[in-house]
């Protein structure tokens, strides 16, 4: 019996160094994405008009993406419905969106893309 606890301690202690460890990680990461969005949105310089729409549109979309990341679906659809959804979502920014704001929009995703999610 002492010897179960004794495993299961130790399997414990490292799931939860693990864990801390991963979280930490990402609360930096984090940060880092957090700054560097204010930064785009002050540069973005959205009117009044244009700032909810375009944090709706965000939000819809950044939940549409999660829901293709946790589906059980092989890689290869994940990334094609990730691809179709990327279209889709351009595609309303750019409806909201005037020319230089949306070419700053397609560079921050590219940024995104690069940095964050390699």
């Amino acid at each position: 019996m002492n010897i179960k606890l004794f495993t299961l301690s130790i399997l414990l202690f490292f799931v939860t160094i693990f864990t801390v460890s991963a979280q930490e990680f990402s609360a930096e990461m984090r940060a880092k994405f957090v700054s560097d969005q204010d930064a785009y949105l002050a540069d973005m310089n959205l009117s009044s008009q244009q700032r909810a729409p375009y944090e709706e549109i965000t939000r819809r979309y950044d939940k549409y993406f999660q829901n293709v990341n946790w589906s059980d679906q092989s890689d290869a659809t994940k990334k094609k419905r990730k691809k179709n959804l990327t279209k889709q979502k351009n595609a309303e920014m750019k409806r909201l969106l005037n020319d230089s704001q949306y070419k700053k929009y397609l560079k921050r995703q590219k940024e995104i893309e690069n940095n964050y999610l390699e």
